[in-house]
């Protein structure tokens, strides 16, 4: 080996170590500042999330103390109106309830007329008969 040669070896050498060196500490570096990063993005978020969930709780409780009261006023209306339709349903059972027996009436008034108008019939016949015979 020559000299020059043996130069441009070790300098490629040289400069693969360095290459090397530099590149695996700037991993390390870039690693340990995505990792910094990242724990201070995520304690960040952590915390952003936390004051959210705090004061979404506040505000809940807030909500929910209102919302008893409404929720049992609310309880109290659907039981009256439960109670309501029950009563109409009734009701309006009853009604038809009772045109159906009205109608079994107008039923027996139609009889009736029938029957009046039969009587009718036959007592216009025996006149008709009368007044033929007289």
């Amino acid at each position: 080996m020559t000299m020059t040669t043996m130069k441009v070896t070790m300098t490629t050498m040289m400069m693969t170590v360095m290459l090397t060196i530099t590149m695996t500490t700037m991993t390390t570096v870039m690693t340990t500042v995505m990792k910094m990063t990242t724990l201070m993005m995520m304690k960040m978020t952590m915390t952003t999330t936390m004051m959210t969930m705090t004061m979404t709780t506040m505000k809940n409780d807030d909500d929910d103390d209102d919302n008893e009261v409404e929720d049992a006023n609310d309880a109290n209306d659907d039981d009256d109106e439960g109670d309501n339709d029950d009563d109409d349903d009734d009701n309006y059972d009853d009604n038809n309830h009772d045109d159906d027996d009205h109608d079994d009436d107008d039923g027996d008034e139609d009889d009736n007329d029938d029957d009046d108008e039969d009587d009718n019939d036959d007592d216009d016949d025996d006149n008709d008969n009368d007044n033929d015979e007289e």
